[in-house]
């Protein structure tokens, strides 16, 4: 028997390398695609690029939302411009289908929507009901409603602690704090024209609102119910995200084509992203939706026109990777695992 000999210097460096490009887990993650003019929702493998799985849905699927335990995806479904939509689907995620689907009239144009961390409720903004709706998805029982009074009350999040949901509405330009176990509004806090897009920190303490059509972005301090700052953000800032390790805010600005990258500590500009497409031959316009992984690796910004899903490396501010989605691609959902089908 020959004694054991000590790796070469080669040997450990090639098993150096071989540690930094072996896959992540990020490489075995879902991504689900909600497709404003299919009426679809795209199960997307991240790796391969493939599309696992075409779900119908209503009419108008313009967000998605993803259960804590990553079991079940909730899609509004919000219409267009000759049906108005007032439902919401309930998708199993290892099934690949609906299965259930909630149609209610205090449901007129669902759009945004969260879900509570039970696992068994969800918080949806109904735009022409002018309310914020709590309902079992499983069920269809409603459990509460909360007149937000403003118009066109279209995205929503949910405090850290469950205490009160924040609700953006467009045309009065406000945001809607209200208190979730009441079910009464709090207050309306004046943002910006086009107030749309929305987040809060992970400590409850901020809000962010993007002002479309003020080309800025408020950053509201619950504490005082007030807005503290107002960041520029040109182009029509449509959406905001928080990354999960609370480094980076990111600003999707639809008309301008970029992606403007915040200290959300500082909340100093970082970066201005261009989100052009480096091939003319794939035109890419209009982003929207943004969702952040849960290790903050990568951003997926949802480009409605040109039917692609940048991938943004958040470590680098770079672009790495286009996926496909279908047709006007907005909101979206991560699971943390491949699906079987």
């Amino acid at each position: 028997m020959k004694p054991l000999q000590s790796p070469s210097l080669l040997q450990v460096l090639i098993f150096s390398i071989m540690l930094n490009i072996a896959p992540t887990s990020t490489q075995a993650d879902t991504l689900l695609v909600g497709n404003k003019s299919q009426a679809t929702l795209s199960v997307i493998d991240i790796s391969s690029n493939s599309i696992k799985r075409v779900i119908r849905t209503g009419i108008g699927p313009h967000e998605v939302a993803i259960s804590p335990n990553q079991k079940y995806a909730a899609v509004v479904n919000y219409g267009d411009h000759s049906v108005k939509g007032n439902s919401v689907s309930l998708i199993d995620i290892d099934k690949g289908e609906v299965i259930n689907t909630v149609t209610h009239d205090k449901l007129l144009s669902p759009h945004g929507i969260q879900w509570f961390k039970d696992n068994k409720h969800i918080l949806v903004t109904a735009e022409r009901n002018k309310a914020i709706v709590k309902l079992n998805p499983f069920n269809g029982k409603i459990t509460g409603v909360a007149k937000t009074n403003a118009e066109v009350s279209h995205m929503l999040v949910i405090s850290p602690d469950e205490s009160f949901a924040a609700v953006s509405n467009i045309v009065s330009g406000s945001l809607s704090l209200v208190d979730l176990k009441t079910f009464k509004l709090i207050k309306e806090i004046q943002t910006g024209g086009g107030a749309e897009g929305i987040d809060i920190s992970s400590d409850g303490s901020k809000i962010w609102v993007t002002n479309r059509d003020d080309d800025t972005v408020s950053i509201v301090e619950v504490a005082t119910r007030k807005v503290i700052k107002t960041l520029p953000s040109k182009g029509f800032p449509i959406r905001v995200k928080i990354s999960p390790n609370q480094k980076y805010a990111l600003v999707s600005n639809a008309k301008m084509n970029t992606l403007t990258i915040f200290n959300a500590s500082s909340l100093e500009k970082v970066k201005e992203m261009s989100l052009a497409s480096d091939d003319s031959k794939v035109p890419l316009q209009f982003p929207i939706g943004i969702l952040i992984d849960n290790k903050s690796q990568n951003a997926y910004v949802a480009h409605a026109g040109g039917d692609k899903i940048s991938v943004i490396d958040l470590a680098r501010l770079e672009r790495t990777k286009l996926l496909t989605g279908g047709l006007t691609p907005d909101g979206m959902g991560f699971i943390e695992r491949k699906v079987s089908y």
